[in-house]
């Protein structure tokens, strides 16, 4: 009785082990996952060219005339 116990308990402990880990990947998943996004936009700003830079910041104004 003692030996089933024993391996029960170790089988259970065993599984919330494995399951707080399989939490723990998840989030560190999801986050990485908005940290390569987030370096993403920020290597897509700094490596835009600098002429369409220029370009999309100057507002064409329309003739009146």
């Amino acid at each position: 009785m003692w030996v089933t116990s024993t391996a029960l308990s170790t089988a259970l402990n065993t599984a919330y082990f494995a399951e707080s880990v399989a939490t723990f990947a998840i989030v560190m998943g999801v986050a990485l996952l908005f940290t390569g996004i987030g370096f993403l936009v920020l290597t897509a700003r700094v490596l835009w060219p600098a002429g369409a830079r220029a370009e999309r910041r100057t507002v064409p104004v329309a003739s009146t005339t």
